[in-house]
């Protein structure tokens, strides 16, 4: 095959971490060609839903569809129907790739501040607003204080850290938790 395979792995050792397997290569032929889910469908002619089953094996791909599938995608019926492994999302590991190597990122040294959504609780938000300011990276903050690196980009987002976690990621830049009592009557 003539076709860059360095995001899809075909072989016989499936499954392979970090990546999800696939009953054919749909997924793998979307992503080179760079369209999205919907877009395939509506050059297809057939549900997004139904797509996303098919890509995933809940359904099944049949015949005419992966002849309008591989048309769609500029691929042979044989090629689409061979097993793959690839990223759940077939566009996301290229153009992040792209991006954050563009911004330095991988490297191990500091890109750009990190996003604080404005629902981030505002201890969450005093804490990597310190990190900006100080140029830490969230895997230097993680291998120093031992709270997992996800666990601690995920407090920006959807979780609520547990005091241990916090106190320790707050210890490595020299800052602690404290309990002060306020003015306001009500609470």
């Amino acid at each position: 095959m003539n076709h860059k395979e360095d995001e899809f792995i075909r072989d016989e050792a499936l499954p392979i971490a970090g990546l999800m397997e696939h009953p054919n290569s749909v997924v793998q032929w979307r992503g080179r060609a760079g369209i999205s889910i919907r877009e395939l469908a509506a050059r297809v002619g057939i549900n997004e839903k139904t797509l996303r089953w098919i890509e995933v094996g809940r359904a099944p791909l049949r015949a005419p569809v992966s002849r309008d599938i591989s048309r769609a995608l500029g691929c042979t019926v044989e090629e689409l129907s061979e097993p793959c492994a690839s990223p759940r999302n077939s566009l996301i590991p290229a153009r992040r790739r792209l991006r954050n190597l563009e911004r330095g990122r991988g490297a191990r040294r500091w890109a750009g501040k990190l996003p604080i959504p404005p629902s981030a609780h505002p201890l969450i938000r005093k804490l990597f607003e310190e990190m900006n300011e100080r140029k830490m990276l969230i895997l230097e903050i993680a291998e120093i204080s031992g709270v997992s690196k996800h666990t601690i980009s995920d407090w920006r987002y959807k979780r609520t850290p547990g005091v241990e976690n916090l106190n320790a990621v707050l210890n490595v830049l020299n800052l602690e938790l404290t309990i002060t009592e306020t003015d306001d009557e009500s609470g």
